[in-house]
C-alpha cells in the first residue's frame, strides 16, 4: 500500500524533461499542420475563387473508416482553414447538405446516376458524359444555391442551370472532367507507365545487346566519369594505352587501398 496519494509524489527531472519534449513535439506537429492547412487554403481560394461550395460530411465517419491514417491531412482543420481564408478575401464557404443535393448520384441533365463508394467514375447513359467522380460531383456543387446560407440542409442543386452549363461547355466540360486517370490506376513503382508496359522492339530482353563487351565501355558498377568517381576507383592497375604505344616507361598506378601495402623500393 503507498503511504500517499500519487497526486503528492514528486515528479523526477528526468520524467519533467521528458513530459516537456513530447509536449514541444506536439505543439511543433499541430503548428505545421496549420501552416500546410493554410497553405492548401490560400492556393485552393486563389485558384477557384473566394465563394465555396462543400459538402456537409460527418468527419467522424471518415475517422471511423480509415482511422489515424487521417491524422497527416485532418480534414477538420482544411476545412476551416478554406472557411478562414473565404472570410478574408471578401467570401463564403457553403455547406451543402449531401441528402437534398446528391451530387454524387446526379448528372448535369438531372438524370440520377446511382454509384456505390467503390464507384470512382461517373457515366451517364442519358448524356453519355463520363468523368471522375470527385470531379463531376465538384462540378456540380457550383450549382448548388442555398435558401438559409446558414442551414446546409436548405441548399438545393438547380438542375436547369447545370443543364445549360453542359449545353454551352459540353466539349470543354468532357475533356476538363475525364482528362485525369483513373484513380487506383498507378504504374510499377520507380517506372513511368510507358516504361512498365512498353515491350522491347527488339525482342531481346532487358539485358541482351545492352551490355558492352569486355573492355569497352564502364563496367555496370562505375557509371560514372573517372574524374567524378571517388578515389579508391581513380587509379587503374597496369600501363596506360598511351604507354604501349609510344613505349615511354609509365610508372604502375594502384589503387589508393592497396598501395600502402606494395613495396616499389
Amino acid at each position: 500500500m503507498p503511504k500517499q496519494a500519487y497526486r503528492r509524489d514528486s515528479l523526477s527531472a528526468g520524467y519533467r524533461f521528458n513530459r516537456a519534449r513530447l509536449s514541444e513535439a506536439a505543439a511543433t506537429a499541430a503548428a505545421a499542420k496549420d501552416h500546410r492547412a493554410r497553405r492548401i487554403a490560400a492556393d485552393i481560394v486563389a485558384g477557384h475563387g473566394a465563394n465555396l461550395t462543400v459538402e456537409d460530411c460527418d468527419i467522424r465517419t471518415w475517422y471511423r473508416r480509415w482511422g489515424k491514417a487521417l491524422q497527416a491531412t485532418t480534414p477538420g482543420r482544411l476545412i476551416a482553414a478554406i472557411g478562414r481564408e473565404c472570410e478574408k478575401t471578401g467570401g463564403r464557404m457553403l455547406r451543402a447538405s449531401t441528402f437534398t443535393t446528391k451530387l454524387s448520384q446526379t448528372c448535369f441533365c438531372g438524370e440520377k446516376v446511382a454509384k456505390t463508394l467503390a464507384d470512382r467514375i461517373h457515366a451517364c447513359t442519358a448524356c453519355g458524359l463520363i468523368g471522375d467522380r470527385d470531379k463531376v460531383s465538384a462540378a456540380l456543387a457550383a450549382h448548388v444555391h442555398p435558401t438559409d446560407p446558414d442551414d446546409p440542409s436548405t441548399t438545393g442543386l438547380d438542375i436547369v442551370q447545370a443543364r445549360h452549363t453542359q449545353i454551352l461547355f459540353h466539349e470543354g466540360l468532357q475533356e476538363a472532367l475525364s482528362s485525369q486517370p483513373q484513380r487506383g490506376v498507378c504504374p510499377t513503382r520507380g517506372r513511368t507507365h510507358a516504361a512498365a508496359h512498353t515491350p522491347d522492339p527488339s525482342g531481346r530482353g532487358p539485358l541482351l545487346g545492352k551490355t558492352p563487351s569486355p573492355g569497352i565501355g564502364p563496367t555496370p558498377n562505375e557509371t560514372r566519369p573517372a574524374t567524378k568517381r571517388h578515389k579508391a576507383h581513380v587509379g587503374t592497375a597496369g600501363r596506360t594505352e598511351k604507354a604501349r604505344h609510344t613505349g615511354t616507361p609509365v610508372p604502375y598506378r594502384h589503387r589508393v587501398g592497396i598501395t600502402s601495402l606494395r613495396d616499389d623500393s
